[in-house]
């Protein structure tokens, strides 16, 4: 199935890695945006083709991801609209929770043509994410510490 133009939602999919706080965009090589990997069974790639560069999990091959974004400054430099996150009865989500990797969901896209300085050919703008199973991420790391006595000065 070849994605179409326009709006379309991508359902039933794993999120990871999903940086979408309003007031906080990631900024690699140099361009502030909100992203999100997406990822699904194998059998999926090829409905996911159209909406980006489909890789398989590293250490799973039967499933596949994609990387998805949305710019935060336009071409003319304005503000770009935030991605919209929403629960599973379509109720705003705060977009300080932080939504941990393995949380489930569907994802709301743009697709669009471009034809810039020569290249050409069709962008994929994520609009959207609804989250339908949270995973909150809490950023603790817990490990067992060998020994009985502990020397802080190593630290």
């Amino acid at each position: 199935m070849t994605a179409i133009l326009g709006t379309s939602i991508i359902r039933d999919v794993t999120l990871n890695y999903v940086k979408v706080d309003p007031e906080n965009p990631t900024d690699p090589f140099g361009t502030l945006q909100w992203e999100c990997q997406i990822v699904a069974p194998a059998d999926r790639a090829e409905e996911l083709e159209g909406y980006g560069n489909v890789k398989p999990v590293k250490d799973d091959p039967s499933r596949v991801a994609i990387n998805l974004k949305r710019k935060a400054l336009r071409k003319d430099g304005t503000e770009n609209d935030p991605v919209v996150l929403v629960d599973g009865k379509k109720q705003p989500i705060s977009a300080k929770i932080k939504i941990g990797n393995g949380s489930k969901g569907n994802v709301k896209v743009y697709r669009r043509e471009y034809d810039v300085a020569g290249r050409q050919g069709i962008s994929t703008i994520m609009t959207a994410i609804q989250v339908t199973d949270l995973i909150e991420y809490t950023g603790s790391v817990d490990f067992d510490i060998e020994g009985t006595e502990a020397d802080d000065s190593e630290f």
